[in-house]
Parts: structure tokens; sequence; C-alpha cells
């Protein structure tokens, strides 16, 4: 199983035609699934560097957890629980939390396409979904994200968010 990451603007040009090295944009069609969650109407899958998937950006791991005092323990042995109303993070790379550079900087690149498309007064979302079967439903929640407040060094993906990037 791979990341997917979709994006969709209101900009008809045709991405494939942005020159960089970061990733392969594709078009989707509008009846294709891993679309099915985008709002507007120009879609693309994006593909990393080397095609076929997205896994190779930097992406959070793991699920957004809060602490729940309900869930008793003390909050270094136990209470968190998975919390779907905690915000994504970002951040930049950690010492002590190795991320391939490639990916950092096909993230980098991919954060510049962004601002490029929102500062151009475009609307712009970015979904990221972990792939599944066929069939499975996958929720996917909706943050504004702005690119003035998450730098390019710190932006990475969370899977089963919507991005919509401000500017």
């Amino acid at each position: 199983m791979c990341h997917l990451i979709t994006l969709s603007t209101t900009r008809p040009d045709d991405l494939r035609e942005i020159e960089q090295a970061c990733c392969v944009f594709e078009p989707l069609d509008a009846d294709d699934p891993i679309g099915a969650a985008l709002e507007h109407p120009h879609r693309w899958f994006v593909a990393c560097r080397f095609g076929g998937c997205s896994c190779h950006f930097r992406h959070a791991h793991g699920p957004a957890l809060a602490w729940d005092p309900a869930a008793g323990g003390p909050q270094e042995s136990g209470g968190w629980v998975e919390d779907p109303q905690t915000e994504p993070s970002f951040g930049p790379p950690e010492d002590w939390s190795p991320e391939d550079a490639d990916d950092v900087r096909a993230t980098a690149e991919f954060w510049e396409i962004l601002r490029s498309l929102a500062a151009s007064g475009d609307a712009v979302e970015v979904v990221c979904v972990w792939e599944e079967p066929p069939g499975t439903e996958v929720e996917v929640r909706t943050w504004d994200v702005s690119l003035r407040e998450v730098p390019r060094e710190s932006f990475r993906f969370h899977d089963g968010w919507r991005f919509r990037i401000r500017p």
C-alpha cells in the first residue's frame, strides 16, 4: 500500500507543463475513485518523482493523538487516544527522526508549486490518503493551510486530510 496525493484547482492549465523534478502530474478523469474527495474541477494525481505513487514526499506518520484523562495512567505511559479533531502538525526535519533528503527536497519543490497556484488567486486543495483496497470508504477531514504560516521546510502531508491551500 502507498500514499496517494491528489490535487484539485480552479486553474485550467495543464500542470504537466510545470518544469520541476519533484513529481509527475497525471490528470484524473471525473469518475476516477481516487479523485472522489476533490472539490475543484481540474483534478490531478501527484505521483512522486519515480511515478506510480506519492510515497517519496514528507509524510507525517501515525494518527493525531490527544491526551484523554479518562483513559487513565500518566501521560508517559498511556491515556493517549486517536483524536480526529487534532489538527495536523508541521515542522522541519529533526535529527532524531531522519528523513530522506530527496523526499524533503521534493516536498519543498511541491510547496513552491502550491504557493504559485494559490498566489495566482486560484483555489487549490491537496488530499492525501493511504491507499486502501477498492471499495473501502476513506474519511477525509479538512483544514485550511496558509503557506505564510507553514514555511516550505515545515510542510508535510498527512493521510486522511484535505488541505485547502491559502497563500
